[in-house]
């Protein structure tokens, strides 16, 4: 009797992994599709593939209690997580140090305006550890998203940041016309040409031409479409009535963000592809490593930290787990070191810091 009991509860243990297993696994492979399929088309893929790495955690914790019973099933979440790694390599990599000397030194950094308050340059801890920040990197050159400079002129504002971070050039476009936000760069080095790169009647980032020595490197600072899901999620605790209306907005306004980076990943292909130099593309993409957008890139150009980064490659402070701020480079530029900086913790993102040469 005590024997039949427990191949009863082993049965239910199996069903109850299994069921999971077949929930895991079908998330696993739809955000594995995110990257082929244009949101356009499906947009509910793009949606789930954002919990993939997560996913990838349960299809481990599954394998582990299979192989705790020495179940065959231990064989299905290790099928998924094999097929899963060209993915993994793209928010996890290992390589070794390498001679940066002369390399050029780039920073992308989503400031989140600067600081948590209205104001700018005031009595606030966050603006000025995020000044102190950009000094201490003492980059080459500098891509700032969400470039905040409230009701002051911009002018001064720029030659402030400019005194800084020792850089002597600038360019930067507003998001909107009249709007006090602008994607900006900063560089030790002459620029000879702007573009700012729009879609849908908002720059969504600034392309800068750049001459170092004897070349020219075109660099584009971008920022693509966010959520702007605060205001839903914060609502959500708020009762079931409110949680309803809260997720269905969330999900409303998701599907118009991948749409929107859809359009705004064709365009930058294109400039891309039309680039009379090398270049290097960073910024904030709002998107994950197995999204449309990073696939359309990645087409073009390498990324930076899976070429030269260590360790994992998590950029987004307020959800852990998330990859969605990058720097890719030409295929003929060799990028010699790759860093995320997660100490400071003075926006909703981490700077990036990545080196290359002009040359391999």
């Amino acid at each position: 009797m005590k024997k039949a009991k427990k191949n009863k509860t082993w049965s239910l243990y199996v069903i109850i992994l299994l069921i999971a297993t077949i929930i895991v696994s079908t998330l696993i492979s739809m955000s594995l599709l995110a990257g082929v399929i244009p949101p356009s088309r499906m947009p509910f893929i793009a949606f789930v593939g954002i919990g993939f790495s997560y996913y990838v955690i349960a299809e481990v914790i599954l394998f582990i209690l299979y192989l705790l019973r020495l179940h065959k099933f231990a064989l299905i979440p290790l099928f998924f997580i094999i097929i899963s790694i060209p993915c993994i390599l793209r928010v996890y990599t290992r390589h070794k140090p390498v001679d940066d000397s002369d390399a050029i030194e780039i920073v992308s950094y989503n400031v989140k305006y600067f600081s948590n308050s209205n104001g700018f340059f005031g009595n606030d801890s966050i603006s000025d550890g995020i000044l102190k920040a950009l000094s201490q990197y003492d980059a080459d050159i500098i891509n700032i998203q969400e470039f905040y400079f409230g009701q002051q002129n911009p002018e001064i504002f720029v030659e402030k940041i400019k005194e800084y971070t020792g850089t002597t050039h600038c360019s930067f476009t507003r998001y909107y016309a009249g709007l006090n936000m602008a994607i900006a760069t900063f560089s030790k080095y002459p620029i000879i040409n702007i573009e700012s790169i729009r879609a849908d009647e908002k720059s969504f980032a600034i392309c800068s031409d750049m001459v170092i020595g004897e070349d020219t490197l075109r660099i584009i600072n971008a920022h693509l479409r966010s959520l702007h899901i605060n205001k839903e999620l914060n609502s959500i605790s708020d009762g079931y009535d409110n949680a309803k209306i809260a997720t269905k907005r969330i999900y409303g306004k998701a599907v118009a963000a991948f749409k929107l980076r859809e359009l705004q990943s064709k365009r930058l292909y294109e400039v891309i592809r039309n680039s009379p130099y090398k270049l290097v593309l960073c910024g904030d993409f709002n998107d994950t490593p197995n999204s449309f957008a990073y696939k359309r890139i990645g087409l073009l150009l390498n990324d930076m930290f899976v070429k030269a980064g260590n360790g994992f490659g998590f950029t987004f402070k307020d959800l852990p787990l998330i990859r969605i701020d990058y720097m890719f480079c030409s295929k003929d530029l060799s990028p010699v070191y790759f860093s995320i900086d997660s100490e400071k913790k003075l926006s909703d993102h981490h700077a990036i810091i990545g080196k290359i040469k002009l040359s391999e």
